[in-house]
């Protein structure tokens, strides 16, 4: 499986910007033979980048949510790859969540809800987790995917070594 990592400069600006950013780099990962591009967790925060971080500024950052994962679909299935697109905030049942988003070749996204959520995240109003572990089946291989912190806990592990994935990608 060859995978692309892609670290974002952090920085304000546009949802647009942020896109064109993440097709750019997805372009030149399927270029070089990648199956599946990487992108960082909270890349979207680039769009709130001149705000306090804070509950606020996440609802307002949700608001766009919908739209990317658009994007991201689009973009997997126009280059036919794997494109995880780290993560961003999105709201349901009221609660916010640090959600990954994984489109893949068919033009499907799939969500993976960050598991353990961060001190800080929780101070700024994060307040939606997640339960369980995502895993592709792929032509290439099982691949699991963990939003960051979530990496970090036993039990997390216990439950990979079930699994047993080939390969384990953490925006």
């Amino acid at each position: 499986i060859n995978v692309a990592a892609v670290q974002l400069t952090a920085k304000q600006q546009t949802l647009v910007a942020l896109e064109n950013d993440i097709d750019k780099y997805s372009v030149e990962a399927k270029s070089q033979g990648a199956d599946i591009v990487l992108f960082p967790e909270d890349d979207m925060l680039n769009i709130i980048y001149d705000k306090p971080w804070s509950k606020e500024s996440l609802f307002e950052l949700a608001n766009s949510y919908n739209s990317f994962k658009k994007f991201v679909g689009t973009l997997s299935k126009q280059l036919n790859i794997i494109i995880i697109a780290g993560s961003t905030t999105q709201i349901k049942d009221g609660k916010l969540y640090n959600t990954a988003l994984i489109g893949l070749p068919s033009g499907q996204v799939i969500e993976q809800d960050k598991i353990y959520l961060t001190p800080g995240e929780r101070k700024v109003g994060y307040d939606g987790s997640g339960n369980n572990i995502l895993v592709l089946d792929t032509p290439k291989g099982r691949i699991a995917v963990l939003v960051c912190y979530t990496s970090e806990f036993a039990d997390i592990s216990l439950e990979l070594s079930k699994i047993q994935p080939d390969i384990i990608l953490v925006p």
